[in-house]
C-alpha cells in the first residue's frame, strides 16, 4: 500500500492515527476537515505540569504530579455504594492511594507491581495521602509522557465530540500522532529572509511546541511565530490594497482650494483649532495630489469632525463633483442635514437628505443622478439599487465601524476614483487602527475646541431616584437643560420603548412637566424629530427623554446633565458617546450613569472606567482589553480574519515588525513574482482569498 498521499498535510483528518471515519464526521461538523486543521486546533489553555513533587510534600485539596512505582493494585468491594478500584503507589517518601470510583473496567488489569507512573490529579481531603481518577501515564523509553508531565495543553471541546471520547486527552493523542507523521510535510509561509530577520522559529516547530511546550519560554517563542505570521499576512492585505490605491487607479485630481471653500472659512462662528486646521490641509493635499484618498480621521465627541467634513464637501463641490456624508442613523441624518444646511445658506450651495423616511425622494435621487454639484446627507438610503450618485468626488462615512465592509463597497461602486474620508467619534486603540486601517492616511483630532470642560460622571444606585430627581431640578432651575436616556437594543426595542415613553409620561404629570418635556426615539416622523429637537434647541423644552438616538450626533451647548438609565446595559463607547452630548461648551456638566439591573464584573469595569477618564482615547484601550478586538469591532466588520494567536491589545512591537515586512515586500515586489516571495504568494491565494473583497473595501 502506498502511504505518500497520506503524508500530505492537506489529507482528509480521518487518516490521522486514532481518528477514522466516524470521528472524523464529528470533527468536520466543528470545522476541523484536513490534517493542517487539526494542527491549527489550538489548546484554550495549559496546565503547568513541570515541577514533580514528592508524595510526602503533598497537601489536601491540592493539584499536583508525582512520579512513583506501583506497590498493589485490585477492587475493593463496599458494603455501600459498590466497587472501587484503588491502586497504591510509593516513591520511598509515603504511599499514595489512587482510587477509581467508576469506569472501573478502563483500569482493571492495566497496572503491575513495580510499573513506574506520571500521576497528576488533585488530592482529596483525607488524612493520607490519596488522588481520585487521576490521570497518568506509562514512565517509558520510547516516547514523552503526555498528559501528565511538562506543560499540557487543554483544548476547546463539545458534548459531541466528548462523546467519541475527545476531550482534552483524546486530541492530545491524535494531535500527538498527526504530529509524528505529518510534521515533516509542513511547509513555511514565511520565506527565509523574513525568518533570519525577525529572528523566528520555523513554522514546524512552532506547531509542534503550541500543542506539547518544553517550556514557558518555548511556548512564548511559539506563540510569538504564529501571531507574526497572523499579523503579517493581515499587513499585506493592507499593504496591496494601498499599492492598488496610488498606482492603479487613478484619483480625481482637484484643483486648489477657491473662494467658496474661503467664504465658508470666514462664516464659521468660531475659529478652528490647530488639529481642525492640520486635517483639512491633509484632506486638501489628498484630494489634489491625483491619487484616491483613503483617509481615516479620528477625533473624540465634540473634537469638531463635522466642521472638517463641511470644509472637505465645499472644496468637492467647488471642483465641479457631489459629495455624499453617510451616517448610520435617520436622527443623526436629520441632524447633520439641518446643521449643514444653516452652514451654508450664504455659499447658496444645495444640500440634499436622504433617508428611509425622506418626502420626495424621486426628486432627491433624480438630483443626485444628474450633473449639477450638490452636498448629499443620507443613511444606508444613499447605496440602494435605485440610487446613483453622478459625479461623486468625495464620499464621507460618518460613525464608518456602524458600517459594514460591504456597505462601504457599494457606496464607491459607480464611483471608483472618488475621495474616501472615513470619520469615527469612537476612537480606534492606536493598534487596532494599525491592524485595520494599515492602508489608509490617518488623522488625529487630538484637542478640544476652547473652553470645554471635562464632565463630572457620577453613578447612583438602584432605588435612589430622589436623587437623580433633585439632580435634575437643579440643573432646569438654573435655565440649562437635560437629556434622560433610556436603552434601546433590537432584542427589546418594544419594552425599552415603552419604558422611555412610560418615563416621558410620568414626568410631564410630575413637578417637572412645568419645564417643558420632550420625547424623542427613532420611530417618530422626520416632522416630529426636527420639531422636538427644534423646540429642544430653542428651550421651549428642558428635559428632553429619549432612546439611545442621540447618541452621536446632537449638539445642544445649554445641555449640561444626562442620565443615562440602565447604564450596565451599555458598552463603554456608548457610554463614553453620551457622555459626550453635554459639556460641549464651556458650562460645567454632569453625566448620571444610573444603575437599574444587576452590575456583572465587567459592567463594574466599564462604569469604572467612565468615572475614572473623559479620555476617549484611554476609554477606547480599556474597551479594547475588556471586550476583545472582535466585540470591540461589533459584529457588522465581516471580513475582519480571526486572529488564534496575536493579540491586538499587547503585541504593538510584534504587529510593527509584521507592517515593516509586509509593506517592505509589496514596496519591492507588488506582485509577488520575485523567486523568494512564491511561498507567500502561495500561501495568500490558498489560504486568504476571501479577504481580497476585504482588503479592497475602506
Amino acid at each position: 500500500m502506498n502511504d505518500k498521499p497520506f503524508e500530505d498535510i492537506n489529507s482528509d483528518v480521518q487518516y490521522v492515527k486514532g481518528i477514522g471515519p466516524k470521528r472524523a464526521e464529528i470533527l468536520k461538523e466543528t470545522g476541523i476537515n484536513t490534517v493542517r486543521d487539526l494542527l491549527l486546533y489550538i489548546p484554550r489553555d495549559y496546565l503547568d505540569r513541570t515541577k514533580l513533587k514528592k508524595i510526602d510534600q503533598l497537601q489536601p485539596n491540592e493539584k499536583a504530579t508525582v512520579m512513583a512505582e506501583v506497590e498493589s493494585y485490585g477492587i475493593k468491594y463496599r458494603r455501600k455504594g459498590g466497587p472501587i478500584y484503588i491502586t497504591n503507589v510509593t516513591d520511598r517518601t509515603a504511599t499514595l492511594e489512587l482510587v477509581w470510583f467508576r469506569n472501573i473496567k478502563y483500569v482493571d488489569g492495566l497496572f503491575e507491581e513495580g510499573d513506574l507512573l506520571y500521576i497528576s490529579g488533585k488530592t482529596s481531603k483525607m488524612v493520607y495521602p490519596q488522588m481520585p481518577h487521576p490521570e497518568f501515564e506509562f514512565v517509558s523509553d520510547k516516547s514523552q509522557p503526555i498528559h501528565t508531565k511538562g506543560i499540557v495543553p487543554l483544548y476547546p471541546t463539545t458534548a459531541k465530540l466528548k462523546e467519541i471520547n475527545l476531550d482534552s486527552r483524546g486530541f492530545r493523542r491524535i494531535i500527538a500522532a498527526a504530529l509524528e507523521r505529518y510534521s515533516a510535510s509542513i511547509e513555511d509561509e514565511l520565506n527565509e529572509d523574513i525568518i533570519k530577520k525577525f529572528d523566528l522559529i520555523s513554522l514546524r516547530d512552532a506547531i509542534s511546541t503550541i500543542h506539547f511546550p518544553e517550556s514557558k519560554e518555548a511556548l512564548e517563542q511559539a506563540r510569538n511565530r504564529l501571531a507574526f505570521s497572523e499579523l503579517f499576512y493581515l499587513e499585506l492585505l493592507m499593504a496591496i490594497r494601498k499599492n492598488r490605491y496610488k498606482m492603479a487607479q487613478e484619483g480625481i485630481r482637484f484643483r486648489k482650494p477657491g473662494e467658496l471653500v474661503k467664504e465658508l472659512g470666514q462664516n464659521l462662528p468660531f475659529e478652528l483649532t490647530r488639529a481642525q486646521r492640520t486635517v483639512v490641509s491633509e484632506i486638501f493635499k489628498d484630494s489634489s495630489s491625483g491619487y484616491c484618498m483613503r483617509r481615516l480621521i479620528q477625533g473624540d465627541v465634540g473634537s469638531g469632525k463635522t466642521v472638517v467634513a463641511a470644509l472637505a464637501a465645499v472644496y468637492a463641490v467647488e471642483n465641479g463633483f457631489k459629495a455624499a456624508l453617510m451616517v448610520p442613523t435617520e436622527i443623526l441624518a436629520e441632524q447633520h442635514y439641518i446643521n449643514l444646511r444653516k452652514l451654508f445658506s450664504a455659499l447658496e450651495l444645495e444640500t440634499l437628505l436622504l433617508t428611509g423616511g425622506t418626502a420626495g425622494k424621486d426628486s432627491v435621487r433624480e438630483k443626485l443622478e444628474g450633473e449639477t454639484p450638490c452636498i448629499a446627507i443620507g443613511t444606508h438610503a444613499l447605496i440602494q439599487k435605485n440610487v446613483r450618485i453622478n459625479k461623486l468626488g468625495l464620499a464621507v462615512i460618518d460613525e464608518q465601524h456602524r458600517f459594514g465592509v460591504e456597505q462601504r463597497l457599494q457606496l464607491l461602486e459607480n464611483n471608483p476614483n472618488t475621495h474616501l474620508l472615513l470619520m469615527t467619534a469612537t476612537p480606534i486603540p492606536r493598534t487596532l487602527a494599525m491592524t485595520l486601517y494599515g492602508d489608509y492616511d490617518y488623522s488625529v483630532i487630538n484637542e478640544l475646541p476652547p473652553g470645554k470642560q471635562p464632565v463630572d460622571t457620577i453613578v447612583i444606585e438602584e432605588g435612589d431616584e430622589r436623587r437623580v430627581f433633585e439632580e435634575i431640578l437643579k440643573t432646569v432651575e438654573r435655565n440649562e437643560q437635560v437629556y434622560i436616556v433610556y436603552p434601546l437594543v433590537e432584542i427589546s426595542e418594544k419594552v425599552d420603548l415603552r419604558a422611555a415613553t412610560d418615563a416621558y409620561e410620568k414626568l410631564t404629570r410630575g413637578p417637572l412637566g412645568r419645564y417643558g418635556i420632550g420625547l424623542l426615539h427613532g420611530r417618530l416622523t422626520t416632522d416630529q424629530k426636527e420639531q422636538t429637537l427644534n423646540d429642544f434647541n430653542e428651550g421651549a423644552i428642558k428635559i428632553l427623554v429619549s432612546t439611545t438616538v442621540i447618541e452621536v450626533g446632537i449638539d445642544n451647548p445649554c445641555v449640561t446633565l444626562i442620565v443615562v438609565v440602565g447604564a450596565e446595559r451599555y458598552g463603554l463607547s456608548q457610554l463614553h458617546q453620551l457622555r459626550g452630548r453635554v459639556g460641549r461648551r464651556g458650562l460645567k456638566s454632569r453625566c448620571i450613569l444610573k444603575i437599574t439591573g444587576n452590575l456583572t464584573q465587567e459592567g463594574k469595569r466599564r462604569i469604572d472606567a467612565m468615572v475614572s477618564t473623559n479620555d476617549g482615547f484611554a476609554i477606547a484601550e480599556m474597551d479594547l482589553q475588556i471586550r476583545g478586538p472582535g466585540e470591540f469591532l461589533g459584529t457588522r466588520q465581516h471580513g475582519f480574519p480571526d486572529l488564534k494567536f496575536a493579540n491586538i491589545s499587547s503585541d504593538v512591537e510584534l504587529m510593527k515588525d509584521a507592517r515593516k515586512a509586509a509593506f517592505g515586500i509589496i514596496e519591492n515586489d507588488p506582485k509577488l513574482k520575485q523567486e523568494e516571495n512564491q511561498v507567500i504568494r502561495e500561501h495568500l491565494k490558498k489560504n486568504y482569498k476571501d479577504l481580497f473583497r476585504f482588503a479592497d473595501s475602506g
